[in-house]
């Protein structure tokens, strides 16, 4: 069976982003003086197949685990599994 996934990768909170911080600082420098704070990430959309909805997000969680995300930078989040 087919399914999609969602996987988002972000920085640790505590690993500085010096892209995120520029456009912080632009977005401050442009009026947006209400915004406090600025993060950004990856967004990956995965299709597979497998066996059922358990199996594809096992798999789905090795993938973000060991390939898409740097453990000493990053985190990563499955945001969704469904069929596809």
């Amino acid at each position: 069976m087919l399914f999609i996934a969602t996987i988002r990768v972000m920085r640790k909170n505590k690993v500085h982003n010096p892209e995120a911080a520029t456009i912080h600082r632009v977005l401050v420098n442009l009026g947006f003086i209400d915004v406090v704070e600025l993060r950004m990430g990856k967004e990956f959309v995965v299709s597979l197949e497998a066996e059922d909805e358990q199996a594809a997000r096992e798999t789905v969680e090795r993938i973000g685990k060991e390939v898409l995300a740097n453990s000493q930078l990053e985190k990563h989040e499955i945001v969704s599994v469904h069929p596809g």
